[in-house]
C-alpha cells in the first residue's frame, strides 16, 4: 500500500510539472513578448543648434572667415588665453552624427587675435610626428 501511494504521488507530481511546463512554454499567444514594452523604440538624442546671434564676437569672426553654415552651429565658445593676446574659440557645427547614441558634431578649435585680424585653426601643442 505504501509503495502504491509513493508511486501515485511521484506520477502526479511529474504530470503536474509537465502540465505546468507545457502551459508556461506553449500555452501563451505567439505574439506575446514578455519583458519588452509595447512601445519599444530607440531612445536617443536629437540634433540641436544655437542661434548664430547668440555666439560671441570672436566665434562670429570664425564663422564668417571659414564660411560655416550659420544654421548648423551646435555650440560656439571662446576664452581668453591667460598671458597671451588671443582667444581660443571652439565651434561644434555641421550635421548631427549618430543621434540614437547621442549626437556629436564636427568640432574645431581656432585661434583669434584680440583685434580679430588673425584667425586661424589652432594647432599649437599638437605633435603630428611620432
Amino acid at each position: 500500500m505504501r509503495n502504491k501511494l509513493k508511486t501515485v504521488i511521484v506520477v502526479t507530481s511529474v504530470v503536474l510539472l509537465g502540465l505546468g511546463s507545457y502551459i508556461y512554454f506553449f500555452g501563451r499567444k505567439s505574439d506575446l513578448i514578455i519583458g519588452i514594452p509595447n512601445n519599444n523604440s530607440i531612445v536617443g538624442d536629437v540634433a540641436r543648434y544655437v542661434e548664430y546671434q547668440s555666439c560671441d564676437e570672436y566665434s562670429k569672426a570664425v564663422v564668417e572667415k571659414f564660411e560655416i553654415e550659420k544654421s548648423k552651429i551646435h555650440s560656439c565658445t571662446s576664452s581668453k588665453v591667460e598671458g597671451q593676446d588671443y582667444f581660443l574659440v571652439e565651434i561644434e557645427f555641421g550635421e548631427a552624427q549618430d543621434c540614437p547614441a547621442g549626437c556629436f558634431y564636427e568640432s574645431n578649435v581656432f585661434k583669434v587675435s584680440e583685434d580679430k585680424k588673425l584667425i586661424e585653426e589652432f594647432v599649437d601643442g599638437i605633435n603630428f610626428e611620432e
